[in-house]
Parts: structure tokens; C-alpha cells; sequence
């Protein structure tokens, strides 16, 4: 299984890489939304855990723009956010 995280904390980003690398997954760490792939067809991942708040980007607009271009792929959205519209927010994307 190969993962792509989207994800700018350090702590968080290196921990889901160990954790991962742990269970025997490999994984690509990016930490920007411009760093991520544009087009559904760039992605040769298994999943993404991307993360919602990006410090150059939101990452519910990077799901929706991969969904509208057809891309089917698991995505696991991460928050640090605790309020309960926001954790609802978009969730039929």
C-alpha cells in the first residue's frame, strides 16, 4: 500500500510517516497545497489523508477539485479543528 499525506505540521506529518512505515506502508509527505497533484490523474496512491486547513490552501477545495475530475480514490480528511460544523463541513464532497 502506498499513501500520499498532505499534511504542513512537522510533529503530526513525521509521526503519520512512522506509524505507517511501522506497519509496513510506504508514503509520500507533502506539506503544501500547491505541492499536491492537480489532476486525479497524477495520483498513484492508494489513499490520502489530507488535511483541511493547509497553510496555502483548504483541503476540502483540493478534494472537491480531484472528485469533479472523476478520481474515486479513498481520502481520510484530517482536522484539528474541533467544532461540529466545521467537522460536518462539506461532507457530501
Amino acid at each position: 500500500m502506498h499513501i500520499l499525506i498532505i499534511e504542513d505540521d512537522l510533529d503530526l506529518g513525521f509521526a503519520l510517516q512512522q506509524a505507517l512505515k511501522a506497519e509496513g506502508i510506504s508514503s509520500v509527505w507533502l506539506r503544501r497545497f500547491a505541492d499536491a497533484p492537480c489532476i486525479a490523474a497524477d495520483l498513484d496512491y492508494d489513499c490520502v489523508l489530507l488535511d483541511v486547513a493547509l497553510p496555502d490552501g483548504c483541503g476540502l477545495d483540493l478534494l472537491a477539485r480531484w472528485r469533479s475530475s472523476g478520481l474515486t480514490l479513498p481520502i481520510i480528511m484530517i482536522t484539528a479543528r474541533s467544532g461540529l460544523d466545521d467537522r460536518l463541513a462539506r461532507s457530501t464532497i
